[in-house]
C-alpha cells in the first residue's frame, strides 16, 4: 500500500506527457479523467477476489501497473511511435485501474486476518496510500537524482509491480521489522551524537577559558 497511490502523482509527470506528445491542456485533462476513472473502477478486482486467492489479485494488478505506465514511458521517450490519444487514455486507465487490485488484495486480506482490529488496519493501510506519493517521490530522488522527471513514470511502472510480487516468510517479516525499527531510531541516535559533540565542544571552550583566567 505504500506504493499503491501513484495516481496521486499525475501532476508531477503530466508536463512531460504534454510537452513530449504535444498535447493541449484539454487533452491532458482527458487523460486525467481516464486515470481517475481507472482508479475508481474496482468491481473487476472485487469479483476476482471472490474466486481467486490474494496473490492472483496482486499479480494481475502488478501486470496492469507495469503495462500501463511502461507504455506511457515508452511513448514520451520516443521509443515507440506516437500513440493516438485513445491509446494513451487506455494506457493510463489500465495503470490507474491496477491500484484497485492492489487495494483489494491488501485490504480484504488484512481485514480477514485481523477482524478485531480492522478499523486500525484500514486506517493504517489507507494512510499509507496517501503517503505513497511522498514515498515514491523520495525514492525517485534517491535513485534518479530528480533531474529526469520522465524516469519517474518508469519508476511508477516497475516499483509497485515488483513490490506486489514480493513474498516474505515469518523470519523475513521479523528481519524487516527490525530493519524498520533501526531506521526509525537512527535519526534519534544522530541527534544524540550531535548534541554530545556540541556539549563536548562547549566544555572544551569553557575549560580553555578557565585555564586562561587561571594564568592571570
Amino acid at each position: 500500500m505504500s506504493v499503491a497511490g501513484a495516481t496521486y502523482m499525475f501532476g508531477l509527470y503530466s508536463k512531460d506527457i504534454k510537452s513530449s506528445l504535444g498535447y493541449s491542456q484539454t487533452t491532458l485533462n482527458l487523460l486525467s479523467f481516464f486515470k481517475d476513472l481507472g482508479s475508481t473502477v474496482g468491481v473487476p478486482s472485487g469479483l476476482l477476489m471472490e474466486i481467486a486467492p490474494p496473490w492472483v489479485v496482486l499479480a494481475v494488478g502488478s501486470v496492469l501497473n507495469f503495462f500501463g505506465y511502461f507504455m506511457i514511458w515508452l511513448a514520451i521517450t520516443g521509443r515507440i511511435a506516437k500513440p493516438s490519444v485513445w491509446q494513451m487514455c487506455l494506457y493510463i486507465f489500465i495503470g490507474g485501474n491496477s491500484q484497485s487490485f492492489a487495494n483489494t488484495g491488501a485490504l480484504v486480506t488484512c481485514v480477514k486476518n485481523f477482524p478485531e482490529s480492522r478499523g486500525v488496519v484500514l486506517g493504517l493501510l489507507k494512510g499509507f496510500v496517501g503517503l505513497s506519493g511522498a514515498i515514491i517521490t523520495q525514492l525517485y530522488f534517491a535513485l534518479y537524482g530528480g533531474h529526469n522527471s520522465k524516469a519517474l513514470i518508469l519508476l511508477i511502472g516497475w516499483l509497485p509491480a515488483a513490490i506486489s510480487l514480493l513474498t516474505f516468510k515469518r523470519s523475513e517479516f521479523i528481519a524487516s521489522g527490525v530493519a524498520v525499527v533501526i531506521l526509525l531510531l537512527l535519526p534519534i541516535f544522530i541527534v544524540v551524537k550531535e548534541e554530545f559533540r556540541q556539549w563536548k565542544k562547549k566544555q572544551e571552550v569553557l575549560g580553555s577559558y578557565s585555564l586562561v583566567l587561571g594564568t592571570f
